[in-house]
């Protein structure tokens, strides 16, 4: 029941996108028939012929994940509070927060790794640009190096000792609020992370892609395989996500070459 009711999560989030490969999964992941008692029945090898079969170049899948990895990823904001990471203090890691207001002057904001970045405020949230996601059986990391990140208009405190410059060299400070706006934005380096909450997501991309777990994948022919992994080296990928006992729910679209 747990698991049935968070897939009903995911496609709450996607319903028209996701409606097919929903009832996808119910299909082919059905073990019991109500015309032979509740007896065990085997996986449907096939499509059901009410079903829409993926297009050409495109898989459709379904499942259990966990582990996965997903590049160049599109995911909703990141909302307060939160708290970033990096695998090592200092030594470059860290990140530049610019364009933002403090004690009515624009400033710019250095963390330099020494703590985790904690970041809080009412009705703020980060603006995340492309970033990578990973899965595994007990939760999700999002790492945030490589892009620009903006933040929403909202007042915002971060609760970690960072430096704070109008324009010269950075003050130390304990702790700093600030307001964003449209032209704030920040850059992280140093691996910097920060985890995926267990809650559904809707995740889209157009980069590598590889799923590990128990999938089952539609094809255009409208068969259907068993497969403990997946990837897509390059293509775009439409899917959502819930969390499980185990691992991820899985309802996705591919579209390109996969193996």
């Amino acid at each position: 029941m747990k698991y049935f009711a968070g897939l009903l999560a995911v496609v709450a989030v996607v319903a028209g996108a996701t409606a097919a490969v929903y009832r996808l999964w119910d299909d082919v992941t059905h073990t019991r028939s109500s015309d032979n008692g509740g007896t065990l029945t085997a996986p449907a090898s096939s499509l059901d012929p009410g079903l829409p079969a993926p297009a050409e170049g495109q898989v459709f899948v379904s499942g259990t994940v966990t582990g996965g990895h997903f590049e160049a990823a599109t995911v909703p904001a990141l909302p307060t509070p939160f708290t970033v990471t990096t695998p090592q203090r200092g030594e470059g890691a860290g990140a530049t927060i610019t364009g933002v207001d403090v004690n009515g002057k624009t400033s710019s904001i250095e963390w330099d790794a020494g703590r985790p970045l904690v970041v809080q405020g009412d009705g703020g949230s980060l603006l995340l640009g492309p970033v990578t996601v990973d899965l595994t059986d007990g939760g999700g990391t999002i790492t945030l190096d490589g892009a620009v990140h903006g933040f929403a208009s909202a007042t915002y405190t971060i609760a970690t000792p960072v430096a704070v410059s109008t324009g010269g060299l950075g003050r130390p400070a304990d702790k700093v609020t600030f307001t964003a706006n449209g032209d704030s934005h920040v850059v992280f380096r140093g691996g910097a992370t920060v985890p995926l909450g267990a809650t559904a997501y809707r995740i889209t991309g157009q980069g590598p892609l590889h799923l590990e777990g128990a999938l089952s994948v539609a094809h255009t022919d409208r068969s259907l395989t068993a497969e403990q992994s997946l990837t897509l080296d390059s293509g775009t990928y439409d899917l959502t996500i819930s969390p499980v006992g185990g691992g991820w729910a899985i309802l996705a679209t591919l579209t390109g070459p996969t193996h």
